[in-house]
């Protein structure tokens, strides 16, 4: 299928659309309006809670794990297959794995850079992964950072908590903690008080709104670290999505191999610059 590249990249090549919708809602906006969520007083961070779920979330070497990712949203419901390569912090790569033939799409984030290939059609971008370039090829609203912590279990706090309150609940094991920045709460984990992986997460814009809710289910250890074998999201929208995100074969191998996320431009391909703008 021909791509048209538009001046403003936006390649709805429905491989790019559906490919990496492996995941999540960002954050926007900047003083909540009046009604916004407002934090009870807490004296001061339990900076320990942090520390143990920032420590949860680490992992050695690279993860990599065949991908079944089911979609459902304004544009209908799609199925597709791909193999993951992830890095802690911020390193991944994803190749979508059509039903005959080699891969046919790739992207990888490192750090600061966003490179995406379709060798078939002889495109290639390249900029930040930032919200508005990334939501070019999956319209969900999330950050390159944001990506990939959704992908190996984490909802990480975002900058700017002030205070961290532990809400008791009867219902669960899991314990309850809401996160607030200055202007309201952030964001709501529920995690396992032993390990302190995230078993569910939701997200909040600063009028209270929820942007998007996470849940972290069928844990397995790799190399001593729980790690989700399915991550289901959901947001509200409009327009509202569904998500499913399921691992096979999962290996967590000590071979870092950092070549893996740096994409070549394809020979006889004009690569096109994403536009800079906010993370």
């Amino acid at each position: 299928m021909h791509t048209t590249v538009p001046q403003s990249p936006a390649p709805l090549n429905k491989t790019a659309l559906l490919l990496l919708v492996v995941l999540m809602l960002g954050i926007a906006g900047c003083r909540p309006p009046t009604g916004a969520l407002r934090p009870t007083p807490v004296g001061t961070i339990p900076e320990h809670t942090l520390a143990a779920l920032a420590s949860a979330d680490r992992f050695d070497g690279t993860f990599q794990a065949l991908t079944r990712i089911e979609l459902s949203g304004d544009r209908g419901a799609y199925p597709l297959k791909a193999a993951i390569l992830m890095k802690w912090p911020d390193a991944l790569r994803i190749e979508h794995l059509p039903l005959l033939g080699p891969p046919d799409f790739f992207m990888t984030l490192a750090g600061s850079r966003l490179q995406i290939s379709v060798p078939g059609e002889k495109a290639y971008w390249t900029g930040a992964p930032n919200r508005e370039n990334l939501s070019s090829f999956l319209p969900i609203g999330l950050s390159g950072g944001e990506l990939i912590a959704l992908l190996r279990g984490s909802c990480p706090p975002g900058e700017g908590i002030t205070s961290v309150r532990t809400v008791p609940e009867a219902d669960t094991d899991a314990g309850r903690l809401d996160l607030f920045d200055p202007y309201g709460k952030r964001l709501t984990l529920w995690t396992d008080p032993a390990s302190h992986h995230v078993q569910r997460c939701t997200r909040f814009a600063e009028d209270g709104k929820e942007l998007y809710t996470v849940r972290f289910e069928d844990y397995r250890l790799l190399s001593g670290r729980p790690w989700p074998m399915r991550i289901r999201f959901t947001a509200p929208g409009p327009p509202a999505t569904k998500m499913s995100v399921r691992y096979t074969d999962p290996v967590l191998s000590p071979d870092t191999v950092p070549e893996r996320f740096d994409l070549p431009i394809p020979p006889g391909t004009l690569p096109r610059r994403l536009p800079e703008g906010s993370p």
